[in-house]
Parts: structure tokens; sequence; C-alpha cells
């Protein structure tokens, strides 16, 4: 299931993969695994090398949450709808994580559980695999990129040391373009920096 999300500040991600098993549940086994993610493709791999490492494992549910396009998607794998796609995604928004995925994989006990069961049992898994993760601050940024002629390049410079900004790419031509990824909080002061310092004369790409 796929929706949309807006997005605001404070928002957390984490930078490697986390592993936490709670306690069986009735016998049955709940693994989860905490990883960053920026694109869907990730998941997928991800997905595939649980399977080959959980060969008896029954269901492999799982939720993420992209800030590119705010994209929020979750699946029950198998399992009753809404009883554990949507719980580990619950607590994924509910931490404030972004460009992070939970997946959460059970090895079926032999009993079964009821949906009230396995939202708790999937939510219980979410929930205790982000409390022993190390959270890091998320900063969310937007793609910038400018063109000016050469006679501008000191006053460009200027601007970007004063902003502590530094291109991650650059094409020289008969001008030059620089292409950055800035804080959406530094935009409309850089917006302006560039346009005041050269007169209106630098080109800025949204």
């Amino acid at each position: 299931m796929t929706t949309t999300s807006t997005m605001t500040a404070n928002y957390y991600s984490v930078e490697c993969i986390s592993q936490h098993e709670i306690d069986p549940i009735k016998k049955s086994r709940f693994i989860a695994h905490l990883l960053p993610l920026t694109e869907p493709s990730t998941l997928h791999r991800f997905l595939q090398q649980l399977t080959k490492e959980y060969a008896n494992a029954n269901h492999h549910c799982w939720a993420y949450h992209l800030f590119d396009n705010q994209q929020i998607r979750f699946n029950d794998d198998g399992e009753p709808s809404g009883s554990a796609g949507k719980p580990i995604l619950n607590h994924l928004q509910g931490n404030k994580l972004i460009n992070a995925a939970i997946v959460v994989t059970r090895i079926f006990g032999g009993t079964k559980l009821g949906v009230g069961g396995l939202v708790r049992a999937y939510g219980q898994a979410a929930s205790e695999v982000i409390k022993n993760s190390q959270l890091v601050t998320f900063t969310p940024t937007k793609k910038l990129s400018l063109t000016y002629q050469y006679r501008d390049t000191a006053l460009i410079e200027q601007v970007l040391h004063t902003l502590k900004l530094t291109a991650i790419d650059s094409i020289f031509g008969n001008d030059i373009t620089l292409h950055f990824d800035i804080a959406l909080s530094q935009w409309d002061t850089t917006y302006q920096a560039l346009l005041e310092m050269t007169q209106g004369r630098v080109i800025i790409h949204r």
C-alpha cells in the first residue's frame, strides 16, 4: 500500500542496519531489522537477502518512509490485512523516522496469534528495534544548480564560503555550472545571496 506525507521538522534516520529479536510469542519468532533507505530497490535487495538467510521464515513484513516525493509504503506479506505492515509503519512514523525501513521477519511457531496478537507482535518488534538503534538527526535537503559566467567566479565563491556550501559536481564549458544538495532551511538565504551578489546574472535551477 502506498500513501504520501507532509514533511515537518525534527525528523530522524539511521546510518547503518540494526537487528533485534523480541522474545518468542507462542513459539513464533519475530526478528526486526531497521535500515537506512534512499530508494526502494535497496529494500528489495535486502528482502532477497533475508529470504536466503531465514529460509524457514513465513513472512517478511515491512514499511518505509522516503523523503523524496514523501513516499510511504507498507506490506503485510501474506499476514491478515492491516496486521503487520501498518503497525510497523505506525512506529516508524511515531518515532519520526525518514529515509528508513523496518522489516520484521516471522518464523511461525505453530500457534495462530489472531489479528490483534499479530498487531501487537509486529508493533513490538518495530518499537524495540528502534529503541535499540542509534538514530541521527535527518536534515531535509533540496537539489540546487547554478550557472554563471567566469567573471562572477570570485563573487560566487564568496557566497559559497560564507554559507559553507560545497558543490557535489562541477561542469566547465562556456559558463560554469555547479550542483548542490542544500538544507531546505538554507534555500531562501542562498537564493537571495546569489542573486544579489551577481546582480541577477546567475541562473539558478530549482
